[in-house]
């Protein structure tokens, strides 16, 4: 005998729902060693070598000038290629403010070029070593201090 098959209404009413489309989930990881190899590590030695200004005495101020100008040249070159590689956004990303941040401290050091330089011109006294002085130690670690706030908040955001 064949086995049987014993049909039964359904008990519950089951409505027909019609679907399409696929939902995909995707896992993604920023690799953000790129950011730190590729920019922010070669921005930063854009600017460090702009710190070399401090070696040179008050007095010299083409060669500061020099420096800085080389400097400058490197760094909106370097900030112009990248821009070209990055997406553009509505708002400021940590390269935009690490970039502004570089910006605003060659204009202190070409400002702290020219005070110094001038200062014992206007005033009696070495108070252009003195301007230096604070300068060279206050600008450099003010921007430290900045990047790794900035840092902090992005890393912490992750």
């Amino acid at each position: 005998r064949m086995g049987s098959m014993n049909l039964m209404p359904p008990r519950e009413s089951v409505v027909a729902r019609s679907m399409s489309g696929v939902e995909v989930t995707v896992h993604v990881r920023r690799r953000f060693e790129y950011y730190v190899y590729k920019i922010i590590l070669v921005f930063n030695l854009i600017i460090g070598m702009s710190w070399a200004i401090n070696a040179s005495p008050h007095t010299e101020f083409l060669n500061r000038m020099e420096v800085i100008s080389t400097s400058a040249a490197a760094l909106f070159a370097f900030i112009f290629s990248v821009q070209q590689d990055l997406p553009k956004l509505p708002f400021l990303t940590f390269i935009d403010k690490l970039m502004i941040s570089g910006i605003l401290c060659l204009a202190a050091q070409t400002l702290q070029a020219v005070v110094s330089s001038k200062i014992n011109d206007w005033v009696e006294g070495e108070y252009g070593e003195l301007v230096d002085a604070y300068c060279s130690l206050g600008i450099p670690v003010l921007y430290m201090m900045y990047n790794t706030y900035i840092g902090n908040l992005v890393w912490r955001a992750r």
